[in-house]
């Protein structure tokens, strides 16, 4: 039997590559599916002066259910950050079902360019 691994990967965008002007949080999405480690990806483009963005993974057990931050995810990156991505391992089996991020941005007029991506191992 053969096993291509590439047919058992995934990739769910959180938040789509953009200037992020405002704090918000991304859609929930569900990881019932993805097993072993993910990585939860930041991708930082560009800053305006002074602007920060911290991104806080969180889980809940359903869709519309109270979420709360998944310990060891959160990421703060600032203007030196630019042209940087960040990954953190993710253990899939102690999330609780659906994950959001929740973008925040700091500074005082912040725009920030980036995306945000969840990828990992997933059952079909």
């Amino acid at each position: 039997m053969n096993f291509d691994i590439t047919q058992s990967t995934r990739t769910v965008i959180l938040a789509p590559a953009a200037a992020q002007s405002v704090t918000n949080t991304t859609p929930a999405v569900d990881v019932t599916k993805f097993y072993g480690v993910a990585s939860l990806a930041i991708d930082a483009g560009s800053f305006t002066a002074g602007a920060t963005i911290a991104v806080n993974l969180q889980d809940a057990a359903t869709l519309g259910g109270t979420y709360a931050n998944v310990p060891g995810t959160t990421v703060f990156l600032t203007e030196a950050s630019a042209g940087l991505s960040q990954n953190i391992g993710v253990n899939t089996d102690a999330l609780r079902g659906f994950v959001r991020a929740v973008i925040t941005l700091g500074g005082p007029t912040p725009t920030v360019n980036a995306s945000v991506r969840f990828s990992g191992y997933s059952f079909p």
